[in-house]
């Protein structure tokens, strides 16, 4: 059993490190989209279509930089 400091939140090893994965998944594509599109603003030749990465909601996360 693993709890947040913080908030209290608590549950399995393998839930929390589930929840983790997921938030580093979503915050990794934002910054690759993001990266990408400031890269390639100003290109004639490309020409960069994506969906927006949607914002979940993760009961534990990690602090991390990209």
């Amino acid at each position: 059993m693993f709890t947040c400091p913080a908030c209290g939140n608590h549950d399995k090893f393998e839930n929390v490190m589930a929840s983790v994965q997921s938030f580093i998944k979503e915050a990794t594509s934002r910054y690759l989209d993001k990266s990408l599109r400031q890269t390639l603003r100003g290109s004639k030749h490309l020409k960069i279509t994506s969906k927006p990465v949607k914002q979940g909601q993760h009961r534990f996360i990690v602090d991390f930089q990209l």
